[in-house]
């Protein structure tokens, strides 16, 4: 949960902290792409071409969608 004035930018970056620490620094796809934690998040939420795509920093629905992987929903396109 994000804390009132804290940014999204600070909040991914503790976020990712968190899933490596729970589920190892490396996302495998099932593609057999590899992707850290930061990596696979501009991935689901900008798609494949996410490097083309993503902004500066994340937005609030980005981190709506790290919150729900953190609580166990992960992407069909994340190898478990």
């Amino acid at each position: 949960m994000m804390e009132p004035g804290q940014r999204e930018t600070d909040w991914v970056i503790d976020w990712i902290y968190r899933m490596s620490k729970a589920y190892g620094g490396i996302v495998h796809s099932k593609e057999g792409k590899t992707y850290d934690w930061g990596q696979a998040l501009c991935r689901e939420c900008y798609g494949s071409d996410w490097i083309k795509l993503v902004g500066e920093n994340p937005t609030p629905s980005d981190v709506i969608r790290a919150q729900e992987w953190e609580a166990g929903n992960w992407p069909e396109w994340v190898r478990s």
